[in-house]
């Protein structure tokens, strides 16, 4: 694949352990490649990351499944708000949770967030605009540029993976504040996102 061969020609030059980490994740055939999903799938990743918050894969993959099912598979907003409090609940989401996907339903009706328009955004007006939804938070936002949008270039200084494969790989670097991943982070620009990923492949790996 001639994008990923031109990464790890870049990141040879500039930093030569993540271009290791990239080849390594690349010659895997579970890699994924980032690709940007239909704007009718914006919602349905939003539902799924605050289902799947504070939850081990398979408890989330379970919840989400019965989520998914109390809707008949209709993940609209209308059938979303058309469920109650308690039918949320019992499916297995937290009183908190239930709130979040209401609330992510309301902004897809109201409007206050387009959902359709997004992906004509920068990356900080994506954040902006996902944040001001209640229970979306920085973290979310960063995910869904990356797995849902697309987008090549997103770090996210925040995700304890991230931050526990670069103190694996980069042993000898004195990394420890948000600020200092950030800075760290910088010299994989305009890949970060590819360098996130093969920090994430490596964590697997071990």
């Amino acid at each position: 694949n001639m994008q990923t061969a031109s990464i790890i020609e870049k990141m040879s030059f500039t930093d030569p352990v993540m271009a290791q980490l990239v080849e390594r994740m690349i010659q895997d055939e579970r890699v994924p490649v980032l690709q940007k999903k239909e704007p009718e799938q914006y919602l349905e990743y939003l539902f799924r990351s605050i289902v799947s918050q504070q939850l081990s894969i398979k408890a989330a993959d379970t919840i989400y499944k019965r989520f998914v099912a109390l809707l008949d598979g209709d993940l609209a907003p209308e059938t979303v708000l058309s469920k109650s409090f308690e039918e949320l609940r019992s499916v297995g989401l937290s009183g908190q949770k239930a709130r979040y996907v209401q609330a992510i339903a309301e902004t897809a009706i109201s409007g206050a967030v387009n959902f359709r328009s997004l992906d004509a955004l920068s990356n900080d007006e994506v954040i902006n605009k996902l944040t001001t939804i209640k229970g979306v938070g920085l973290w979310t936002a960063e995910m869904f540029l990356i797995f849902t949008l697309g987008r090549e270039d997103v770090f996210s200084a925040g995700d304890a993976g991230l931050r526990k494969a670069m103190l694996n790989n980069y042993p000898e670097t004195n990394i420890k504040t948000k600020e200092d991943f950030e800075k760290f982070a910088e010299q994989w620009a305009p890949y970060r996102s590819y360098a996130s990923l093969a920090l994430w492949y490596s964590l697997d790996n071990k």
